[in-house]
């Protein structure tokens, strides 16, 4: 995200790993506080042949989020999100397994509005159609809203919440409806859930819906059969 600083703000930046020169004098910082980011130089002026880290790096992502979602056919990428043992919200933050462009607070408003808890696996393929709906609109009306100069994202989105409170450690948060916010750990990040409308199913591995096997924990009530032997005399 390109963004220029006013006076007040500190020079240069906190995080910054790289200060770009230009010719003219003036500079840009390369910020990355958490270090997910990349940086690939490939030529002068366009005239050197492009690295060949810098294309497999891109190579290496999966395909954009926005453009895969929308397209008519989905059912690739709905499959890739069904019944996999991993977590939803590691594969939706994980930019090379299944679609690349989801960050953190978009994934939490993608499962907010797919009724998901972040820790759920073994989505049924009802389950990762609706998720794959559900990212194209957030995705799409992101995007929108950027274009047309709107500073606000709608008012039910889960966004404007997340942060009251204290954040993780918020205990006042409420969605639109207002229904309590809470915090979990979840794909390595702070995740804001809904646990009234998230609940984590246990599952098995399943080929299809309508093979769905839900992990039910039965109680034996039957003692386990013991044998005395007896010595002969």
């Amino acid at each position: 995200k390109l963004e220029s600083l006013s006076e007040e703000c500190s020079y240069p930046p906190p995080h910054t790993h790289l200060i770009i020169n230009s010719p003219s004098g003036q500079q840009a910082c390369f910020s990355d506080p958490r270090r997910f980011g990349s940086v690939f130089v490939h030529g002068y002026n366009g005239q050197s042949p492009i690295d060949e880290d810098c294309i497999s790096a891109f190579q290496e992502l999966a395909p954009d989020a926005l453009a895969a979602s929308a397209q008519d056919s989905n059912s690739g990428i709905v499959n890739k999100f069904a019944n996999q043992k991993k977590v939803i919200k590691a594969i939706l933050l994980d930019q090379r397994q299944v679609i690349s462009g989801v960050g953190n607070w978009v994934a939490d408003e993608v499962l907010y509005r797919s009724r998901l808890h972040p820790d759920q696996s073994f989505l049924t393929v009802s389950e990762a159609t609706k998720l794959v709906s559900e990212i194209h609109h957030v995705l799409s009306t992101a995007v929108k809203c950027l274009n047309d100069g709107e500073e606000q994202l709608p008012e039910q989105w889960l966004f404007h919440r997340r942060w009251r409170g204290g954040g993780s450690k918020g205990t006042n948060s409420k969605d639109f409806n207002g229904k309590t916010i809470s915090f979990v750990k979840s794909g390595g990040r702070s995740s804001a859930i809904v646990p009234s409308l998230q609940k984590k199913v246990a599952r098995k591995v399943m080929a299809a819906d309508s093979e769905t096997t839900e992990c039910k924990k039965k109680k034996s009530t039957t003692k386990p059969r013991t044998s005395v032997k007896r010595r002969k005399r």
